[in-house]
């Protein structure tokens, strides 16, 4: 257990922190949301944050704390069994998976989605690559609901959008050439049910073979081989926690609803691009343009 106490922890209010400690990244969130708590004495005072592995739920201190915060998808489902009285943010967690949590509609917790809203990797797409505007895109049945909104959400960057579903259970490679055949790029979402790690591998070769650039949705992506990608950080989903929970004290509502990351960064694989033919501006110049067409200020 951890604990960040000060000298008027007795008046702090109590922050219970649900994480798995044997994730490197969710203890990462865990270590800066400390951190940032810690930054000066007014925040130190204002809020006592302790953090328990989510495989350890004590319902009695569960019940004690003034709110709930979840690290992952297996601490948000864990917690669901709990049915805490109290009210729950969950971070890091992937629009998909909160959905299928099994709680009612109004005890619905707060969210922090893992997830970038599409906006921003259509906006790096027409940053990045101006010339193009034929965009692709793989989802799975799970996602057929979303593909007019997908679509919508590509004609506000003058992009028409090319939606391939990958069948359940099938080779997707047939998607993937059909996929890579009718678009300029492709612009790859966090689906579970399309991104299998197979489906990324050959998503990737192939269009590097096609020399069609992947827009990603993770730095993992990016590393791997997509051109570009939109994703946040540990440190900024901690920030962004941290800022609702100033928001918190100082209002006294609870946070509600689901929100995308506040906090982003736009990575760039340069050895993929090299290998495309593409010239890359600087990082944070194609920053700048991202959050400029988005309406946001630099």
């Amino acid at each position: 257990m951890l604990c960040l106490c000060s000298a008027e922890a007795a008046a702090a209010s109590k922050v219970m922190v649900l994480v798995d400690l044997q994730n490197d990244t969710h203890q990462l969130v865990l270590e800066t949301l400390l951190q940032l708590n810690t930054a000066g004495p007014e925040a130190s005072a204002a809020v006592e944050i302790t953090a328990l592995d989510y495989r350890n739920q004590d319902q009695a201190r569960i019940e004690a704390a003034d709110l709930l915060i979840t690290i992952g998808v297996r601490a948000a489902t864990q917690l669901q069994s709990a049915a805490p009285s109290v009210a729950v943010l969950n971070v890091l967690i992937p629009r998909e998976a909160y959905r299928g949590l099994n709680v009612s509609t109004e005890n619905r917790p707060a969210a922090i989605f893992l997830d970038q809203p599409i906006e921003r990797q259509f906006a790096l797409a027409r940053a990045l690559l101006p010339a193009s505007s034929r965009a692709g895109m793989l989802l799975g049945h799970r996602s057929a609901a979303d593909q007019a909104g997908l679509r919508q959400a590509a004609g506000q960057f003058m992009l028409d959008l090319e939606i391939v579903t990958v069948e359940a259970d099938t080779n997707p490679a047939a998607a993937i050439r059909r996929v890579l055949k009718n678009s300029e790029f492709v612009v790859s979402t966090f689906d579970r049910e399309t991104y299998t790690a197979a489906t990324a591998k050959w998503l990737l070769y192939l269009a590097l073979q096609k020399r069609r650039p992947i827009i990603g949705f993770s730095r993992a992506l990016l590393r791997a081989g997509a051109v570009a990608a939109v994703f946040s950080t540990p440190q900024q989903i901690a920030t962004h926690t941290a800022e609702l929970i100033s928001e918190w004290l100082q209002t006294g509502a609870a946070p509600s609803g689901t929100v995308y990351p506040r906090h982003y960064r736009v990575g760039l694989n340069p050895a993929v691009a090299a290998r495309l033919g593409l010239d890359l501006p600087p990082e944070q110049d194609l920053q700048i343009q991202v959050q400029q067409m988005l309406g946001g200020t630099p």
